[in-house]
């Protein structure tokens, strides 16, 4: 059973801007990208979030891994619910879709829309997907997209549209997770073969925040970790990392560890991966999770970013 560890970006600004991973000598996005390899063998893309990306481009994210590296890519926030900007939509669909808009940003609503709009991505990540290093698209739900059985077929629906790659989801409303509504999420994400995301964050808010719950829907568990910084969780006007600002301490560390224990019981893979992307907090906190791993009894190293467990 595997365990990869790895951070939700290689190329924050304010981890570049920080110069405390990278070495000197590092300057282009296919160094960053290499030199990132040396220590980890799994990646989130958090820029997708923002645009869809020209094929290209992660063409060349694809040539400069090594074989076994494996992405996640956050899924365009027009899926998702969160508010684009007219200027990333394809331009073959621009007009048509931002027609309805007065706002250079809005929010996509219509299934129609969404569905146009996923050919595109399948598009851009195909070289991702041809090179099996694409592990699935990472839907990251707005805080206020809540439970209903009308939004779980609307998950059928993405599963189907993104068919063949693979779809994992991250709530961020606790509705979710309620006792009202656990079961019949996790039945259905069972069903229907799309990996949950369990996720630490800060629970500031009984509805806008999520729960701890170290639960797998599949055969791999993903441990999304985003720091616990309550106190910029919600505030506006903050330079984005500083939501992330957070250092995991080593207990808070050993606990995730444990949870990684237990659920290796249930599943065949288990990816951690660390979104505190604030300087060098994410890759800090994953080397030094790979550390506690090798002084755990229950654990081998099976090399410096992949764990036997």
């Amino acid at each position: 059973m595997n365990l990869y560890i790895g951070t939700c970006s290689w190329a924050d600004k304010s981890l570049l801007k920080s110069r405390g991973f990278y070495s000197p000598e590092t300057k282009t996005p296919e160094q960053r990208l290499a030199f990132y390899c040396k220590f980890f063998q799994t990646v989130e893309i958090d820029s997708s979030f923002y645009a869809i990306p020209k094929p290209e481009t992660v063409s060349q994210w694809a040539k400069w891994t090594p074989e076994g590296f494996i992405f996640h890519v956050k899924a365009y926030g027009a899926f998702t619910g969160h508010p684009i900007s007219k200027s990333t939509l394809p331009i073959e669909v621009r007009n048509e879709l931002s027609a309805n808009f007065t706002s250079n940003s809005f929010v996509i609503k219509n299934r129609k829309a969404i569905e146009t709009l996923i050919p595109f991505w399948q598009k851009a990540f195909e070289p991702l997907f041809c090179a099996k290093k694409l592990f699935a698209i990472l839907l990251q739900f707005s805080p206020k997209f809540s439970f209903s059985l009308e939004r779980l077929n609307f998950l059928k629906d993405l599963k189907k549209y993104m068919n063949p790659f693979p779809i994992s989801v991250e709530f961020r409303n606790s509705s979710w997770l309620n006792e009202i509504n656990r079961k019949t999420v996790f039945d259905f994400l069972t069903k229907e073969s799309i990996h949950y995301v369990i996720a630490d964050e800060p629970n500031v808010s009984e509805t806008l925040t999520i729960p701890f719950v170290p639960i797998s829907s599949t055969d791999t568990a993903i441990f999304r970790l985003h720091g616990r910084n309550s106190q910029n969780w919600f505030k506006k006007g903050l330079e984005a990392s500083l939501r992330y600002d957070y250092d995991y301490s080593d207990e808070e560390l050993f606990e995730f560890i444990e949870e990684a224990k237990e659920i290796a019981k249930k599943v065949k893979r288990i990816f951690v991966m660390f979104n505190n992307c604030h300087q060098t907090s994410a890759v800090k906190n994953a080397q030094r999770f790979q550390e506690l791993l090798i002084g755990s009894p229950d654990l081998q190293t099976r090399s410096n970013c992949s764990i036997l467990l």
